[in-house]
């Protein structure tokens, strides 16, 4: 047997229907209830909570205190959207341009990539484009491939028992790598 909707449950039927419990449904089951579709009645019907704050009673991760995740979606029924999301990627400040971001320089969380900011921290001068691991190095007394090494190309380039016919070989290439054999050994006991 029914009980009207007007019933307070005390077993005698009322005209004061504010006394009867109030349902909500809860299609997802995630504890929380759509505030739109409240019913009255003295024993929760299939698929009803007494909860009432559900924001989305479709998605069982949308509801009040979940984690925001980078969806455009208000996961925690606060409406806001995305805010302390907890899959947001790491970005640096890419001040020069170059496409590679400071190594020293903040790194700020967001969803999305921010106007000015790249995914990697490659750059180990972000106030000079020339200088980022994609560049060559060359002989002007900085480390414009970011390696931690300065003017290693001119190093390289010099090698003992070069040929004669190479450009930096013969007795010219043997002087100037032992010339900066000497010049870093100097540069070591200074720092010493």
């Amino acid at each position: 047997m029914s009980t009207p909707a007007h019933q307070d449950c005390d077993g005698t039927v009322d005209e004061d229907v504010l006394l009867a419990p109030e349902w909500f449904p809860d299609l997802d089951s995630d504890g929380f209830g759509d505030p739109l579709g409240m019913v009255i009645a003295c024993s929760a019907p299939a698929d009803y909570i007494s909860d009432h704050n559900d924001c989305d009673d479709a998605r069982a991760d949308v509801y009040p205190a979940a984690d925001e995740t980078c969806d455009s979606a208000d996961q925690d029924c606060d409406g806001a959207v995305d805010e302390d999301a907890t899959d947001t990627k790491t970005w640096f400040n890419d001040a020069d341009g170059d496409g590679h971001g400071d190594i020293y320089g903040a790194r700020f969380a967001a969803c999305s990539q921010p106007t000015g900011a790249v995914a990697s921290s490659t750059d180990c001068d972000d106030a000079a484009p020339g200088v980022n691991p994609s560049v060559a190095e060359t002989t002007n007394g900085v480390d414009d491939d970011c390696d931690g090494l300065i003017d290693e190309s001119l190093i390289k380039g010099c090698a003992v028992g070069s040929s004669a016919g190479g450009s930096n070989g013969g007795p010219a290439g043997f002087a100037l790598t032992l010339g900066l054999m000497g010049l870093l050994r100097r540069r070591e006991q200074a720092q010493r």
